[in-house]
């Protein structure tokens, strides 16, 4: 299966090596950055309810999404975003989602709605992963200093 054509999209550098590898097309690109963007929301959202509960995660729909649900879904993010974060977070989610957007006009579907969520949740998950090793690194060198 050869990779599909990313070519023209705001993408980093380590964005366009794992979705070469993944050999993701637009749309699974977009719904995967949109999960990266929801994650740092419900990051957020885990906080203020002291890591009860992130109840952005109840907006995705699990047994399936039309990509008409996640065209309404992408506001629904920003408007979180802009209540929960500020500065260089709010920042960093915005410019997410608008290249999420982006990926996703140029989409050509593909997806059925089951899959949908699949790339949400995986953009999601690798996001937390992240922030964990992060957390860890970070965790770890303050103990160094000490």
């Amino acid at each position: 299966m050869e990779a599909k054509d990313l070519s023209g999209a705001l993408l980093e550098e380590e964005e366009k090596e794992a979705f070469r590898a993944y050999r993701f097309g637009p749309l699974e690109a977009g719904l995967y950055l949109l999960g990266k963007a929801m994650e740092a929301v419900g990051q957020a959202q885990a906080r203020l309810y002291e890591y009860r509960k992130e109840p952005l995660l109840e907006a995705i729909g699990w047994q399936g999404m039309s990509l008409v649900r996640v065209r309404l879904l992408v506001p629904e993010v920003m408007a979180k975003a802009t209540y929960y974060l500020d500065g260089e977070d709010r920042t960093r989610v915005m410019d997410l989602l608008g290249r999420a957007t982006d990926l996703l006009e140029r989409a050509e579907g593909g997806l059925s709605d089951r899959e949908v969520p699949y790339y949400i949740l995986m953009g999601y998950a690798q996001a937390r992963s992240q922030r964990l090793r992060v957390g860890k690194r970070e965790v770890a060198h303050e103990g160094e200093d000490a």
